[in-house]
Order: C-alpha cells, then sequence, then structure tokens
C-alpha cells in the first residue's frame, strides 16, 4: 500500500518514518522508552508512525513541539530524517486545518425530507456517542437523515472528512471504499489470490490510516444499509474505528447487527408528522385529515410510500379520499414467500411498503406503453444511484423511425407519476437515483408476473437483460480520446457491471443461453468494455475479471475447450526462452482460434449481418467521429449522433463503410480480436514484483492477437480494422519496450526494430475502420502520430542504455529530439484529450535522460504546476503527475 497525504504534521511524521531503517527503529523504542508509555503498546508498533502516533497521543511531541523527537533523531544518527523533521519548521508550517473531502451534499437529499423527532434525537445522541445504528424498515427515511446531518455536520466542519459508503453488498461495498481511496491517494494492490472480503479489509486499513491520522478534526462514516455480509468483512475495521473519539460512525440498517450501542429505531412518521407531510403544510378539514391517517396506515406511517402516494394525488389533482377509493377497487397483488422475498428478508418485515410500491406499478403497467415499462422493470438490473438517462435513449424500439428521446422522457414522467426517482442535471447528462426498496418492489412484481403468465422462470429476465446489454453496447466505447466521451463511459460502467452480475448468473441457470449468438455477443462485448474502463481508471482488480469473464464468454462463442487452450499456454511460456519461440507457438494458437471463428461466421451469417447492421446504425457516435462523417457527407448526421440506412449507403459508395456482406465475418472477427488484445494488455498493469509466468500469458495473448489482426487484414485488406494496428502499437511493440515477460527483448537490435516498425507507421497513408465504419486516417490523425511518436521516445530513451560508443548516443539522441520537436509540435492541440500529461511526462522523461535538465523541469513543471522546490507530494495526484513529482 502506498499512501501518500497532504503537507501536514501527520505527512511529515511519515515521511520521516519511511526514512527510518530496521536498526533505527528498534533504537527509537530504545529511547522513547523513559517516557510514561505503555509497554505492550510500544512493542506492538511496527513502525516509526506508529511509534510517534503513540508519542502524539500522550502528549510526548505535537506539530508546535518537535524538539523531543529531533534530538532522539539526532541521537540514532539519521541525518536524512533529522533533515526532514527540520524543513517542516524551516518551512514555518503550522497545524491550521485545511477544508477536508467529502462525497456527500444537499443536493443528495430528497426535495420532500421532512425533519422529524427522530432526527432531532439524532443530533442529541451523536453529541454523547461516536458510533449510531439507525435501524427501521425500508423506506423509513433512515439514510436520508443520516445524509441531512452529515451536510450540517459538515458544513459547520470544513476540515473533517465526511463520506457515505454504500454497503448494500459486497461489490457496492468494494466499489465505494475503492472511490475513498482513489479520492485520497491512496494505493491497495489486490493480490487476485486473496477473495474479494480480503481486499475489502485491506481498503478498510488504509482508509482507518487515514482516518486515525488526521486527529486535528472530528471524521463521519456513514455505512448506509449495512448487511450481515457487508458487517462481517467491516467488523475490524468497525472495531478499530470505535476506539477513536475523532472518528463518528452512523449506521443505516433494518437487521439487529449491533447490541452494544446506541440503536434509534426509525419507524417512520408519526400520524401528526404524516398528515403535515401529505398535505403539504395546509391545514386540512377534519374529513381530509382522517382520510391521511387512513393512508398512513396503509403505508405503515413510511415516508417512500406516502411521498409516492402524495405525489400521484399531486399528478392527478385528486382528493385522499379518492385516492383511497381507487386504492381500494384495485386488486392488490399478494405478497407472499416467494424466493424474491427469501432472498432479500427487508421484504418479509415491510410487506405493507411492497404491497403499496407494487400496487403503483400495476397502475404504471396499464398505463404506460410496453417499452415505457419495460425501461421501468429493468431498474432492478442497475445500480440505484446516478443511472445516466442516456443509456435509455438506446434501449431499443420495434421501428427505427421512433423517436427515442420521447421515449425516454415518457419513461422519466412515468417514474415521476409515483416519484419512483430523482432526476437531475440537463440533456446528455440527466441522471436518475431510485430507492432500494422500489428496486426490490420491480423485482417481486417480475416475479410474479412470470408466475401468472405461467412462463419459464428466466424467460423475462432474458429478454430485459439483452436489452440493457445492447444499450450498454450502444452507448459505450473504447475510445477515451476526449475527456467528455470518457466521462460518459465512466459513468456508465457501474451499472454495466451490475447488468453484467444479472447476465452471468442467469447463464448459469438457462443453458438455452449458451446458443444465443446474440446475448454471447453482448455479453462479450460488455464484459470487454468494463474491464478496459475499469484498466483505463486504475481499478485494476475489478478490471481483472470483467477481462477474465469476457475471454470465458469467447471461448464459450467458439465452443473451444478453455481449460486445455490455456493450459498449453501455461505450459508453452514455461519452456520458451525467447520471445521468437513464443511468438510462433501463438501463430499457431491464433490460426486455431481463427479456424473456428470463421466456421462461427459462416454457421450464423444472416444473424450476424444483423446484429452488425443494427450496431453500425444505432451506435452512439463520440465527437471526433461525428465531426469526422459529416464532413464526408457533407452533412449533418440526420439522427444527431447515429446513422440512418440513406447515410450509411452513401459512406460505402465512398469508401468509408464496410458493406453488410462483408460484416458478417468481419464483425465477430474484430470483437473477438478486441477482448483477447484488451486480456493480453493487463500485462502493462501487473503488480512489482511481475509473476514471469503469468505475464508471459498475457504475452502470448497480444501475440495471438497480434497473429489475429494479420490474418484478419490479409483478408479484407480493403477494410483495415483499427484493432489491427492498435494491437501491433500498444500491444507487442510495446511488451517489446516493457519486457515484464523476461524474453531478453533488450538489446540494441531489438529496439532498431522497435525504432524502424514505428518509424514506418507514422508514414503510413491509411483509413483504419471500427466495426464497419471509418475511423481514422494515421496521416492526418493528431492523436495516432502523437501516440506513434510517445512509443518511439520510449524506445530512444531505451536505447541509451545499450548505445557501444558516444557517436551511437549521439545518433539516437538526434532522433529522440527530433521526435520530441515533433511531438511538442502537436501538443497544444491535444490539451482536451486523456493522453495529454502521457505525452508531456515521456518528453520531460527523455530530457531528463539526455540530462537536458532544464528542459525537463520546465516541461515536468507544466505538469504537475502545484510541486515547487522542496514541496512534499500534494493529495489526489494522478501517476503522471506522481512521475513527474518523483523526477522534479
Amino acid at each position: 500500500m502506498d499512501l501518500q497525504k497532504s503537507d501536514d504534521f501527520e505527512t511529515v511524521l511519515m515521511k520521516v518514518s519511511n526514512k527510518l531503517e530496521e536498526s533505527d527503529l528498534k533504537a527509537l523504542k530504545y529511547l522513547v522508552k523513559t517516557k510514561n508509555l505503555k509497554r505492550t503498546d510500544l512493542e506492538k508498533a511496527e513502525s516509526g508512525f506508529q511509534v510517534f502516533d503513540l508519542l502524539e497521543k500522550n502528549g510526548i511531541i505535537s506539530c508546535r513541539d518537535t524538539q523531543p523527537l529531533q534530538e532522539w533523531l539526532e541521537l540514532i544518527g539519521n541525518a536524512d530524517a533529522s533533515k526532514c523533521l527540520q524543513q517542516f519548521h524551516a518551512k514555518g508550517i503550522s497545524c491550521r486545518t485545511k477544508q477536508a473531502s467529502t462525497n456527500i451534499n444537499f443536493s443528495k437529499i430528497v426535495e420532500h425530507f421532512k425533519p422529524t423527532q427522530k432526527l432531532k434525537e439524532l443530533k442529541e445522541e451523536v453529541e454523547r456517542n461516536n458510533f449510531i445504528i439507525l435501524k427501521g424498515l425500508l423506506g423509513s427515511g433512515k439514510s436520508q437523515m443520516a445524509l441531512k446531518y452529515a451536510c450540517e455536520f459538515k458544513e459547520n466542519n470544513a476540515s473533517s472528512i465526511v463520506w457515505k459508503l454504500n454497503c448494500k453488498d459486497l461489490t457496492s461495498l468494494q466499489t465505494s471504499l475503492r472511490y475513498f481511496c482513489t479520492i485520497h491517494d491512496i494505493r491497495v494492490e489486490m493480490d487476485e489470490s486473496k477473495p474479494p472480503q480480503a481486499f475489502i479489509e485491506d481498503l478498510g486499513q488504509a482508509i482507518l490510516q487515514i482516518l486515525t491520522s488526521r486527529k486535528e478534526a472530528i471524521h463521519l462514516l456513514i455505512l448506509d444499509d449495512l448487511l450481515q455480509d457487508s458487517c462481517r468483512c467491516l467488523q475490524n475495521f468497525i472495531r478499530e474505528c470505535r476506539t477513536h473519539q475523532h472518528i463518528q460512525i452512523i449506521i443505516t440498517t433494518f437487521q439487529p447487527l449491533f447490541d452494544d450501542c446506541k440503536i434509534i429505531d426509525i419507524n417512520g412518521f408519526t400520524s401528526e408528522e404524516a398528515v403535515d407531510f401529505l398535505s403539504g403544510g395546509i391545514e386540512p378539514t377534519n374529513e381530509d385529515k382522517d382520510e391521511y391517517i387512513k393512508l398512513g396506515f396503509k403505508y405503515g406511517f413510511l415516508p417512500l410510500g406516502l411521498y409516492c402516494a402524495r405525489t400521484y394525488m399531486h399528478h392527478t389533482s385528486i382528493s385522499p379520499g379518492k385516492f383511497n377509493k381507487l386504492c381500494e377497487t384495485k386488486e392488490l397483488r399478494k405478497i407472499e414467500d416467494n424466493h424474491c422475498i427469501a432472498d432479500d428478508p427487508s421484504v418479509l418485515n415491510n410487506k405493507t411498503l411492497f404491497k403499496a410500491l407494487i400496487q403503483f406499478i400495476d397502475v404504471l403497467e396499464n398505463a404506460e406503453t410496453q417499452k415505457v415499462f419495460d425501461m421501468i422493470l429493468s431498474l432492478q438490473y442497475l445500480e440505484i444511484e446516478e443511472i445516466p438517462l442516456l443509456l435509455f435513449d438506446f434501449f431499443g424500439s420495434d421501428s427505427p423511425e421512433t423517436n427515442y428521446a420521447i421515449e425516454t422522457n415518457n419513461f422519466i414522467q412515468a417514474l415521476r407519476k409515483f416519484s419512483f426517482g430523482k432526476i437531475e442535471g440537463k440533456d446528455d447528462d440527466r441522471v436518475l437515483s431510485t430507492h432500494y426498496a422500489v428496486v426490490s418492489a420491480l423485482k417481486i412484481f417480475s416475479e410474479q408476473q412470470k408466475e401468472v403468465l405461467n412462463t419459464k422462470f428466466q424467460t423475462q429476465d432474458r429478454i430485459l437483460l439483452k436489452q440493457l446489454l445492447r444499450a450498454f453496447m450502444h452507448v459505450m466505447d473504447k475510445d477515451n480520446r476526449s475527456k467528455t466521451d470518457f466521462r460518459r463511459n465512466k459513468m456508465m460502467v457501474q451499472h454495466a457491471r451490475s447488468a453484467l452480475i444479472h447476465a452471468d448468473e442467469l447463464f448459469k441457470k438457462d443453458k438455452i443461453l449458451r446458443q444465443d449468438l446474440e446475448f454471447l455477443m453482448s455479453v462479450i462485448y460488455v464484459h470487454d468494455l468494463v474491464g478496459y474502463t475499469y484498466n483505463f481508471d486504475g481499478i485494476l482488480n475489478v478490471a481483472a475479471h470483467h477481462s477474465d469473464m469476457a475471454k470465458s464468454y469467447c471461448f464459450v462463442l467458439l465452443n473451444v475447450d478453455q481449460e486445455a487452450f490455456e493450459n498449453d499456454l501455461k505450459d508453452e511460456c514455461g519452456r520458451v526462452e525467447s520471445i521468437d519461440m513464443l511468438d510462433r507457438f501463438c501463430q499457431e494458437k491464433a490460426k486455431h482460434l481463427f479456424d473456428k471463428m470463421k466456421c462461427m461466421a459462416s454457421d450464423n451469417a444472416v444473424k450476424l449481418e444483423n446484429f452488425a447492421k443494427c450496431y453500425i446504425l444505432e451506435k452512439y457516435r463520440a465527437e471526433d467521429d461525428i465531426s469526422a462523417l459529416s464532413k464526408i457527407l457533407e452533412n449533418d448526421l440526420k439522427r444527431e449522433t447515429r446513422l440512418n440506412e440513406r447515410e450509411l449507403e452513401t459512406l460505402c459508395h465512398k469508401g468509408y463503410a464496410v458493406p453488410l456482406k462483408d460484416m458478417t465475418h468481419l464483425f465477430l472477427y474484430e470483437l473477438l480480436l478486441s477482448t483477447f488484445y484488451t486480456h493480453g494488455r493487463r500485462i502493462f498493469y501487473l503488480i512489482t514484483p511481475v509473476d514471469v509466468i503469468k505475464a508471459r500469458i498475457f504475452c502470448s495473448y497480444l501475440y495471438i492477437s497480434y497473429h489475429l489482426a494479420q490474418t484478419i487484414t490479409n483478408k479484407f485488406q480493403q477494410w483495415e480494422c483499427l484493432y489491427a494496428m492498435l494491437t501491433e502499437r500498444s500491444g507487442t511493440l510495446q511488451q517489446c519496450i516493457d519486457d515484464h515477460s523476461n524474453l531478453k527483448q533488450h538489446n540494441m537490435i531489438a529496439f532498431q526494430k522497435v525504432a524502424s516498425r514505428c518509424e514506418a507507421m507514422l508514414q503510413e497513408d491509411r483509413r483504419y475502420f471500427m466495426f464497419g465504419i471509418f475511423k481514422t486516417d494515421t496521416r492526418t490523425d493528431d492523436h495516432c502520430q502523437a501516440i506513434w511518436l510517445k512509443q518511439l521516445i520510449r524506445c530512444y530513451k531505451h536505447m541509451l542504455r545499450f548505445a557501444q560508443n558516444e557517436t551511437e548516443k549521439k545518433e539516437v539522441i538526434t532522433k529522440g529530439k527530433e521526435c520530441v520537436a515533433r511531438l511538442q509540435e502537436s501538443l497544444p492541440s491535444m490539451e482536451d484529450r486523456t493522453c495529454f500529461q502521457g505525452l508531456q511526462f515521456s518528453v520531460g522523461e527523455f530530457c531528463e535522460c539526455i540530462e537536458d535538465y532544464d528542459e525537463a523541469a520546465k516541461i515536468l513543471d507544466t505538469l504537475c504546476p502545484n510541486l515547487k522546490e522542496q514541496d512534499l507530494i500534494k493529495e489526489k495526484l494522478n501517476k503522471y503527475e506522481k512521475k513527474a513529482s518523483i523526477l522534479l
């Protein structure tokens, strides 16, 4: 774990600790024995930082008085540690507090939130206890109450970390903990051999280290929707937090988890609060008041149910009496102990609310079109917060003439009838947040609907999940060139992951799906997208799972024995002694896979052509693509971000789109090539020290992808797919430069070959296509040219190490400087690109390598402008900013 914090007293102590050798630590412990410290605590201290923590807790040192520590460091003779502490005073850094981070704000509180007596009780109890549980049924307002308190607390405590962790399941918990660590610049490496629970514990310990080191303020954590599984993973974290009075924890749950703490039972409104809430604060008539109380009893006085009722009454302009009669005439669906309820005990204890919610779903089913209602049902497969509404523009329609935006707007209006969700943002940035109780009610409704229709258990799940996966296929992309496109992909990824979890479970149960080509291709594509995006964002352990799943589905699709295939790879990777040997083996494996792909494409030509056509027409195009295609068509796209059939015909006629007859094979080839390439790229994200056999297996997939790409290019010479080039540029050539596989590739001859290939590709004049549509021309594409130059500069940097004499070294430096000059010319046009910092760093690194320190400092300072002279590394630096700070 690599932990970096702000330049305050705790950070300085951490840096001093890092400079202590094992012998220094023993000497330090011996010296501090003269102070009144508990012997057992001192013995347990395993690092200098833990010793300093004991000294600070006991008032022996502080940010204003480090003299005792300074004397001890001088006595043990560690000049580096002593100098580090001296610089702390030289810069005059005080203990003043700073604005701390938070992931909560008032916009997360629902508009209808009503302060109650229970909120007042919470505020009073927090004054006396640092650990409180809000226990109550779903929809009782626990989370909103905790959020309301947290927002007010943060307003009055700017230096406090205030954070909400989503704990409803292990996936959500891991994602939430990982996000905290990312924001606070904590790096926790995952050992893939460990179970997810162990990684959650590691994340918890990393967060605890941040919280315990910042004693200048009281910090607040909300553990939202904590259930038994999540609680077990967090039990050590919670126990240790409770020992620190400056860490407050509020837990929301419906389960009995703890009996040694303050528990506030949240059981909804009182009758008076319910009447005031339903009437909107307007004094009701006695008759209306009676009807409001009836409604209160009907919905268990729970805020969620009552708000749904209030919204519908307002939306339809009917009285509470009329609404009660409507509910009485509408047949309530029975809530029985089916498997959905057995899996979710919250429903068993809360049938009143769920009867109401399912009744509202009944109303929506009868009032909305099937497509809109399918959109509502699909919410059960997504995360509950910040669902991008753009996704539903691509949910699919029976007619290509349908105005998708109108369908999405109808979906929004349907949700608003009963306030099933909160909408924020505008246009393509709109997001929806719903409630776990609504999602649970949709699951129960779906189960009951299947029973009534006497259909197979999986039928509806299969249809809805396939529609969702296709929507993700159409909206998400691996093209993260622009920051806008990356932001969109990143926004989608947690919801795509949630849909995939359901799809994977369904695949295990429903054997029909093994023969469902559309399902298999969709799930491969989306797993690959999710894995790639998580890799791109540095969330490597999650990326690994999705990359593995995408690859596994490829073998299912091709009907290839994955275990036998990969055992061969592993055996060969243990034997090979050079990259040439591995390359020849991978060529044979690639031929075997291509033959399988060819048979699969021939046997399913019609299905593949239809699938490819739908994808090409419905694909959400990135900004660069829209601009390029509009120029070729000499007009803006009629469907804004999508093609119509006439535009596709025009592009085919001009040579900028692949005819559909060729796409029957090419779409499948490109999908699998892309997936194997992404999987192989995991070699560049391996944790050091690298497992050589694992690295070689990933390397094998890069070379298999390379040979697949060559075969596909030879077969479709007029339509070269972009992945054929990427597999080489960011695959096999990059692997030669890094050589994690330890196959003796680092020598002058090997680097000369790589450099020659990079130089040749910089001169290449060829169109590249992605899934049948023109993507780029490398001679006119600044981005593509810049990445080739970056790889070439990295290659020259390595060549300097192998230069035999000054003449050879001078030649390499000259060529490197030429590339640097070319890259620097294009940098101003790349500022809005996600690759911008990586390009800058490659230039600065090369200048440092050739000892042009003034130019290197100038570039690296631009990359990381907050780092001046002796400053410590600041919070929230990405990998290039960290690298730049080290070189500076």
